[in-house]
C-alpha cells in the first residue's frame, strides 16, 4: 500500500531522529506491537509503563508510515458529530465517546511535557458551515454539545469574519483542541521505551502469524519467531488485511504544507480550522509559520 509521498514535511523537517535494529533472533513477550507510528508508540509507553514485557516491530522505519505524512490535528470531535453518534449508538455510549476524547487531549498533553520537541499545543478548533444548508445542523449540534458541559462558541458570519477573515454563515469555535509534531512525539516515546525494556525492531516485517490457546505465534520474512501472550495491531490503514469483515473504504487523501511565512499570527490563535462538508478540508499552522492542509480528492 501506498500510504505517501516520498517526501513528507515531517520527515523533511527532523528527518531520521533515532535508528534501530532489525529482529535478528527468535523471541519471546507479553505484548508484541505491529506498528511502530504514533499509534504503537503510545500504547508501547503505556505498556511498559504498567510493567508488560513488550516489543514493537515494524516492516519500515519507526514513523515512517502515515505518522511521517500526519497533519496531527488533536480534537475531540470523531467524524460523526454528536448528533448522528446519539441515533446509531444512544445518548449514554455516544456522550461517553465525545468526553472520553476530551480527556485524552489532557492526557497526551501531560505525556507530551516530558518531550518539548513533541510540540504539542493548545489551540481552539474552529469548525464552518460549509453551504448554508448546514447552519441548522449545526446549530442543534452546538446547542447539544453545551448541554453536556462542553465548551464551545457560536460564531455567527459577522464573528467569522472579525477573527478570520473569510466569509461563511456560521461555526462552531472549541477551546479544547491542539497540535502536536507526531514523528517527533513518536520517536521520543520508543526511544525512552527502549530505555525501559521495550525492544523495537523496524525493518522486520511479519510474514504471517496464528493465534493458539497460549498466545499468538509471529514468523518474520526473514523466518524469525516472535511467541507473545497478546498481539496489538497499529497498522493505521494496512490493519484492514487482518480484519475478516470490510470497515472501511480507502479513498486518496492529500497533506500539503506552505513555504514559511513571515508571522506567527495568520489568523485568530492559529486555531484549527475543518469543515461541516464531507469530505471535509482541514488546516493548521507549524512553529516556523507554515500552512499545513489536509482533506481528500
Amino acid at each position: 500500500m501506498d500510504l505517501r509521498s516520498e517526501y513528507p514535511f515531517w520527515l523533511l523537517d527532523k528527518g531520521i531522529i533515532h535508528s534501530y535494529p532489525s529482529l535478528q533472533n527468535d523471541i519471546r513477550t507479553d505484548v508484541v506491537i505491529m506498528g511502530a507510528g504514533i499509534s504503537g508508540a503510545l500504547a508501547a509507553w503505556h505498556l511498559c509503563n504498567a510493567g508488560f514485557k513488550t516489543v514493537v516491530v515494524d516492516k519500515r522505519h519507526v514513523g515512517m508510515g502515515s505518522t511521517a505524512a500526519s497533519t496531527a490535528l488533536l480534537q475531540y470531535e470523531i467524524d460523526v458529530p454528536l448528533r448522528e453518534l446519539i441515533a446509531k449508538r444512544g445518548e449514554k455510549d455516544a456522550v461517553r465517546s465525545y468526553l472520553l476524547c476530551l480527556k485524552a487531549i489532557d492526557d497526551l498533553e501531560n505525556i507530551c511535557g516530558k518531550w518539548p520537541e513533541a510540540g504539542f499545543t493548545r489551540r481552539p478548533s474552529l469548525q464552518y458551515a460549509s453551504y448554508k444548508k448546514d447552519v441548522a445542523a449545526l446549530k442543534q449540534e452546538y446547542i447539544l454539545r453545551k448541554q453536556y458541559g462542553i465548551d464551545l462558541q457560536w460564531l455567527d458570519k459577522n464573528a467569522i469574519n472579525d477573527k478570520f477573515g473569510f466569509e461563511k454563515d456560521a461555526a462552531l469555535l472549541s477551546r479544547n483542541a491542539a497540535e502536536v509534531k507526531a514523528y517527533s512525539l513518536t520517536h521520543a516515546l520508543l526511544h525512552r521505551c527502549r530505555q525501559l525494556g521495550v525492544e523495537v525492531y523496524d525493518h522486520t516485517a511479519i510474514r504471517h502469524f496464528e493465534e493458539n490457546r497460549a498466545g499468538v505465534n509471529l514468523v518474520t520474512e526473514e523466518g524469525k519467531k516472535i511467541k507473545a501472550r497478546k498481539l496489538i495491531i497499529a497498522c493505521g490503514y494496512e490493519s484492514a488485511q487482518y480484519i475478516p469483515q470490510k470497515v472501511q473504504t480507502l479513498h486518496s487523501t492529500y497533506a500539503i504544507v506552505s513555504e514559511a511565512g513571515n508571522t506567527n499570527h495568520l489568523w485568530h490563535r492559529n486555531a484549527l480550522i475543518w469543515e461541516t462538508a464531507r469530505p471535509y478540508l482541514y488546516l493548521r499552522t507549524t512553529g516556523d509559520n507554515r500552512m499545513l492542509v489536509g482533506g481528500r480528492r
